[in-house]
């Protein structure tokens, strides 16, 4: 706060004035009449010519200590100076000290650069004015508070007030704001934590500073969280957070830095980061004093500072959220104060904080453009300036960041782009996030699941993972390998996308030429993947001689080689999709063989079970906008049009492509969904069966058609030109080798298999463990004998690798067994619970 009438530029002007009188202090408890004796008895220098001063105060009072009758000191000067200035502000004079609005904290008036008067908080009367523990002189911060009760005028707004506008930030218990104060508010007239009458709040600087800034960071994100955290100290609505401004060396950081803290003056204080870390540790009490920074200003700045996220992340987070800290300063109590400083760091270094909700809020983030020339450097700094004159640019930066808090805009969302902290274990990591799973348009891994015992990945050491995933903004989870064996386990995923796009961008950038030839891979199995759909979806299916089920059969009995059996039970016995009876044993009476079942006999619905020869691929439509089976299909190495045709049926949702099964696979080859994570299922012989072509089923209420049939493979001639057959295809090379790239979809030899050179492999549904046992359920008891029930069929499912049919069936005479007067949804709530907790590892 400016006053020429104490200061003239060079230092403050002598005052001899006399004090003006005591008035009386509320009484309150703990009150000592020691304090009230020195506020009365504390006196001034009446003229040049009185020695008997022994401090200066900030109005340039010479300040005498009281003394007894005896003439002997009763106090320190430190206790003088808070009596005389405490006397001051109680007189109705220009307050020396002040309490913020709302918080209690208190202010005190002082002396800064060229004579400029500053309001600065502190964080303690006794560290404050220096009075040493040794005195004794109890609570003075209370005695303060209380004097300070009884001026109305000393209560100060933490804000910015411009010539004819003021940007306040208020408090209201929980709540707080930031308003907007003109000049015929009464509050408009009070003290002010920075006060600057000779600049005008010029909407339009804003726009000069967008454009100067916008040529030295990188993106119009950037040039706007900037903005915001020069205005923070003074205009955020709430303690929060510290700001990092990351980038190369030389890039201007520090100059912005600088430039900054001239703007604010005595209401900045520079500050070790290494030291409230501990990372630079000289003494027991370096930690805590390195705090005092932070509780005596609204700017802390570190100009060089560590990797936030090593040492004591404990203190920077209390420092993040404005909670207190301690200050510990020689010969003086330690002292326990709420943080009112905004942290401003420039770093080199790839922050390695976890990338968790708790930092989200806590850390803002201007990058600085890469490769910034000097000049573009220099001209930034002129454009800044040193405070020192209204037009500066920094005051330019100000107004742009005070006008979007008091509009309510939001934070932009901005990333540290440093991608120097990435190390060659990091880079085996990116390596395989980046390989993992489907990408969106811009090569971004969608849902990217590394198993963190993955062989990619094997030599990196888990700290060095730990530290690179939070440089990545990478996390680990318990979830399902759908890219790989389907179990759950330990996973690395991406947590933040935001902050995991530079590397993405590093990553596609030293991959540019694989890339490239993948694009064209994929340009051309764009191409196939619509030849495919043409041929396959923008057809109806060929006529028969019967229509219906019978003709659908008929259809599938005119191709040689595909022999399978027919699943037909009761209408009652459907539900959905899941077959609610014993269909595994081969004596089953729902069973009968393809070859001799009869057309006419086959009800609404039946399923279609391949025999061990057979093996069907099960193409499914996309979810959540993701990639299909015939995306997938189309992207295999080496598919050609030509190797789809064979038998195809229609599904409600995709397409089941049938084949021969190559020898060597026979009684290998588990029932698998999601083979390498695409939307392609496999259904093999005497292990799975699809819903028969032509059939009606009935999900949720409504009523669901498999189309049918819709083609065959072509009739293959005798030697001798007359008659010919449809022959059910091998399954083509290229859908072979794809298939075998996913080691879950094969069996693992047994012991015996390995002693005798054979490979056997194990049937995961045997047909003595078919169904598990159901007990009874009674009327009112239900619940726990369900639950307990639905986690013993969804633990088996889980455990033994057994499909999902399996699994509907049996959750399906789970729901048949429960009584008829239970709630249904919680049924369904026991079921979706169970099987969640099997296949999550929870």
């Amino acid at each position: 706060m400016t006053d020429h009438d104490v200061t003239d530029g060079n230092g403050i002007l002598p005052c001899f004035d006399p004090l003006p009188p005591a008035r009386p202090v509320p009484d309150y408890a703990g009150k000592t009449r020691l304090h009230e004796r020195l506020l009365a008895s504390v006196s001034c220098a009446a003229s040049e010519l009185d020695e008997s001063w022994r401090i200066i105060g900030s109005d340039g009072r010479r300040i005498c200590p009281p003394r007894d009758g005896d003439g002997k000191i009763l106090c320190g000067f430190g206790v003088a100076l808070l009596m005389a200035e405490l006397r001051v502000t109680m007189g109705g004079e220009e307050p020396l000290l002040a309490v913020q609005e709302g918080t209690g904290k208190i202010w005190r008036r002082v002396v800064g650069n060229k004579g400029r008067m500053y309001w600065r908080p502190i964080a303690g009367v006794d560290s404050e004015y220096g009075i040493p523990a040794s005195e004794h002189m109890g609570d003075l911060d209370t005695f303060t508070r209380y004097c300070l009760q009884t001026v109305p005028k000393a209560t100060l707004i933490l804000g910015v007030r411009y010539a004819h506008i003021g940007i306040a930030r208020r408090y209201d218990g929980l709540l707080s704001q930031t308003d907007l104060v003109l000049d015929t508010s009464p509050d408009f007239g009070r003290c002010w934590a920075l006060d600057l009458p000779d600049v005008e709040w010029d909407p339009f600087r804003a726009g000069r500073y967008e454009r100067e800034a916008a040529k030295i960071l990188d993106g119009d994100a950037a040039v706007k969280m900037l903005a915001r955290i020069i205005a923070a100290p003074v205009a955020q609505p709430y303690p929060h957070g510290f700001a990092v401004l990351a980038g190369q060396g030389g890039d201007g950081k520090g100059r912005t830095i600088d430039a900054i803290a001239a703007m604010y003056g005595e209401l900045a204080n520079p500050f070790s980061l290494a030291a409230l870390l501990g990372v630079a540790r000289s003494s027991f009490t370096t930690n805590d004093q390195a705090t005092s920074g932070l509780l005596t200003g609204l700017l802390a700045y570190d100009s060089d500072a560590v990797n936030p996220g090593q040492g004591l992340i404990e203190n920077l987070k209390k420092a993040s959220a404005g909670e207190s800290l301690s200050m510990r300063l020689l010969q003086q109590n330690v002292v326990s104060s709420p943080v009112t400083a905004f942290m401003l760091l420039a770093t080199n270094h790839t922050i390695t904080l976890p990338s968790t909700p708790e930092w989200k809020r806590r850390i803002w983030q201007v990058p600085f453009r890469r490769g910034n020339t000097d000049e573009a450097i220099r001209d930034w700094s002129r454009y800044l300036g040193d405070g020192s004159d209204p037009d500066d640019g920094i005051y330019d930066a100000l107004i742009a960041g005070t006008m979007s808090f008091a509009f309510l805009e939001p934070d932009p969302v901005t990333a540290n782009n440093l991608i120097d902290g990435l190390s060659e274990g990091g880079r085996m990591i990116l390596d395989a996030v980046m390989q993992s799973g489907p990408q969106d348009a811009d090569g971004m891994p969608i849902d990217p699941r590394v198993p963190v015992n993955s062989e990619d990945i094997a030599s990196v050491g888990r700290r060095e993972r730990s530290e690179q995933y939070a440089v990545m903004g990478l996390q680990t989870k318990n979830s399902r390998n759908i890219y790989g064996d389907k179990k759950p386990c330990q996973v690395i995923t991406i947590r933040d996308r935001n902050k995991f796009t530079p590397f993405a961008r590093l990553w596609q950038e030293e991959n540019r030429e694989c890339l490239e030839e993948e694009a064209a891979e994929r340009s051309k199995a764009d191409g196939l993947a619509a030849q495919i759909r043409r041929r396959l979806y923008d057809v109806t299916p060929p006529p028969a001689d019967v229509p219906g089920i019978p003709g659908q059969v008929g259809l599938l009995k005119s191709v040689e080689g595909f022999d399978a059996t027919l699943l037909i039970a009761p209408a009652d016995a459907w539900h959905g999709k899941g077959l609610a009876v014993k269909w595994q044993d081969p004596a089953s009476r729902v069973r009968q063989p393809l070859a001799t079942a009869d057309p006419a006999m086959i009800p609404g619905v039946y399923g279609l079970l391949p025999d061990r020869h057979v093996i069907i691929l099960d193409i499914d439509a996309a979810k959540h906008g993701g990639i299909d089976g015939i995306d997938t299909l189309a992207a295999i190495p080496g598919l050609t049009v030509g190797d789809l045709v064979t038998m195809v049926m229609r599904s409600p949702h995709g397409l089941h492509l049938v084949y021969r099964m190559p020898a060597d696979w026979i009684g290998r080859v588990k029932a698998a969904t999601h083979v390498h994570g695409a939307q392609i299922d496999l259904r093999t012989g005497e292990r799975s069966y699809v819903v028969g072509p032509g059939s009606r089923i009935v999900v949720d209420g409504s009523v669901v058609e498999y189309p049918g049939v819709v083609a065959l493979p072509p009739i293959v001639r005798d030697e001798d030109g007359d008659g010919g057959c449809r022959r059910l295809p091998m399954l083509p090379p290229a859908l072979a080798r794809w298939i075998m790239q996913d080691k879950s979809v094969f069996d693992a030899p047994t012991s015996s298999a390995a002693a005798d050179g054979r490979r056997p492999y194990h049937v995961p549904v045997p047909a003595d463990d078919g169904h598990v046992p159901i007990p009874p359920m009674m009327p009112g008891a239900t619940h726990d004998v369900l639950r307990d029930t639905a986690l013993r069929i969804a633990g088996r499912a889980a455990h033994r690798g057994y499909d999902r049919q399996w699994l509907d069936g049996e959750m399906d005479r789970l729901r048949a067994a429960v009584p008829a007067g239970h709630d249904p949804r919680d049924t369904d709530a026991c079921i979706a619970s169970a099987v969640d907790k099997a296949y999550s590892g929870r």
